[in-house]
């Protein structure tokens, strides 16, 4: 299934949603995005990438390698 959303770019995107069946069972829809602007893959924010991001830049400069939540 394909829909169109608006996503305020203030909170981070969500990787999916439990969605209730007709029969009243839980289910849960992994979400895909097409045609997203800056993302960081980081922080799962809109209007920066990760070479902007303050939280990855101080997250790496503690720990060395950091996995984003995310993907590449």
């Amino acid at each position: 299934m394909r829909v169109r959303v608006v996503i305020l770019i203030s909170k981070p995107i969500r990787r999916g949603s439990f969605v209730v069946g007709s029969d009243g069972t839980r289910h849960w829809v992994n979400f895909k995005y097409e045609r997203l602007a800056l993302f960081c893959h980081f922080c799962a924010t809109m209007g920066h990438d990760l070479r902007h991001c303050a939280g990855y830049y101080a997250a790496s400069k503690n720990s060395g390698e950091v996995v984003c939540q995310y993907g590449d």
